[in-house]
């Protein structure tokens, strides 16, 4: 007995075809924070590119970036983190979000000799966190991924501060009931790389920090499934590359080839190639 399945093949380029199947609009994804993102903005710009690439964002389509430096997670100047996500959501609907912060919360804060987790500083950076985090919910964000800082450089009293402050946030973040939220440390990512991955005040990504950081984000979401929730999806990286794109028409399996390997998404030459495969029918003999 012997079976075969027919498999059917769309193949379509980047470009006008991509653009069509975007899963998002830009307006839905909100980026908010401090310098670490407002400074260049580099960070922005290099998750959208690599949001065109995996045809979630369509070309000459934008986020929303509200991240203002020198800001803080509570207090601090106008507006504050939390302020600019009350902003934002002001204007239009939010369904994802892109954050950072407790940097400034924490830079010229008085947590003694060894920081730890009971300093005051700390502690209302991380309840104002809670009750944004909270808030999201309420107003109907369905996912939020936040990244925290990769070390500074030549700052040994920032860092002491900065990694007392991280798993009190990491906590706050991954046992957030709703919207699900995912945590991302840039340490790893910047580690061997400090002289090309920060500008001189040690302190803020260079544009080559800038795109590592946004590629550990990006990885983080499609390992995820960052945008699964609204009913598409980009798959987790493979070693190929590609993602899988759900379809609201048809019963799409994901990107494999005959040998059921899941795919990427590599570059070929100039143009980039998704491939959805769906099993239409099955004859045995």
């Amino acid at each position: 007995m012997k079976g075969c399945i027919l498999i059917g093949f769309a193949i379509w380029g980047a470009g006008p075809a991509m653009a069509q199947g975007a899963l998002i609009k830009g307006s839905d994804l909100l980026l908010i924070g401090d310098s670490y993102i407002a400074l260049t903005r580099d960070i922005t710009r290099d998750l959208e590119q690599l949001a065109r690439q995996d045809g979630v964002l369509a070309q000459g389509d934008r986020f929303r970036d509200s991240s203002v430096s020198g800001t803080w997670m509570a207090g601090g100047p106008y507006p504050s983190i939390p302020s600019q996500f009350g902003n934002a959501i002001a204007k239009a609907p939010v369904k994802y979000v892109v954050m950072n912060g407790g940097g400034n919360d924490v830079m010229g804060a008085d947590c003694g000799a060894v920081p730890t987790a009971d300093c005051p500083a700390i502690r209302k950076a991380a309840d104002s966190l809670k009750t944004l985090l909270a808030r999201m919910g309420a107003k109907g964000v369905r996912k939020v991924l936040f990244f925290i800082y990769a070390s500074a450089v030549n700052n040994p009293g920032l860092n002491a501060k900065v990694d007392a402050e991280r798993p009190v946030l990491r906590g706050l973040v991954l046992a957030n009931p709703s919207p699900p939220c995912y945590w991302v440390d840039l340490r790893a990512a910047f580690s061997g790389h400090y002289p090309q991955y920060m500008l001189a005040d040690g302190i803020h990504p260079s544009a080559a920090g800038s795109q590592a950081a946004a590629q550990t984000i990006w990885d983080e979401m499609r390992r995820v499934d960052f945008f699964g929730t609204s009913g598409s999806g980009i798959g987790a990286p493979s070693q190929y590359g590609l993602s899988a794109q759900n379809d609201p028409d048809a019963p799409w399996l994901r990107s494999v080839d005959l040998s059921g390997r899941e795919y990427g998404e590599p570059g070929i030459g100039a143009a980039r190639f998704r491939i959805r495969v769906r099993a239409s029918e099955t004859v045995v003999r």
